[in-house]
């Protein structure tokens, strides 16, 4: 036997209709909000315009500012400015600034203002000399880490 199709009843193809206008006015106030969301990233009053760095006593402050600076650079997924004070890889600095310089022994990065970034780090003092070869010392801080060369 032949199926026969029956025509689509109106009542059925107005709920049709409704759920697609539903569905496309969905979509595209969610691309809006996206819109929103990234245009307002950029607003020059929540961008950061200044690093301020204490506590650095034999590391240069400018080193840390300029580490800071080049970690704030950039976008995150070709949207969002790393430069925003709400966006910033703060944890991101914290940590691959104590790595990369091991004379720190902390670092501690907070927003000050709109607009400033502050960053207190906090440098190791050395407790001991450490010269595993005659010539080549090293400073030792009051943890036992091996931290930096000693000068001759």
């Amino acid at each position: 036997m032949a199926r026969v199709e029956l025509p689509e009843s109106r009542l059925r193809a107005r709920k049709r209709r409704r759920r697609i206008r539903l569905s496309i006015a969905a979509v595209v106030l969610a691309v809006l909000l996206c819109a929103l969301l990234v245009g307002l990233s950029y607003i020059p009053a929540l961008q950061v315009t200044q690093v301020t760095v204490s506590g650095a006593k034999t590391l240069a402050s400018s080193t840390v500012q300029a580490f800071v600076q080049e970690h704030i650079a950039g976008r995150y997924g070709y949207l969002f400015p790393k430069r925003n004070i709400f966006l910033y890889p703060k944890d991101t600095i914290r940590d691959e600034l104590v790595h990369a310089y091991p004379l720190l022994a902390a670092a501690d990065v907070h927003a000050q203002d709109f607009h400033t970034i502050a960053v207190n780090v906090v440098e190791r003092e050395p407790r001991a000399l450490w010269c595993p070869t005659m010539g080549s010392c090293s400073f030792i801080d009051e943890r036992g880490v091996v931290y930096g060369p000693a000068p001759e």
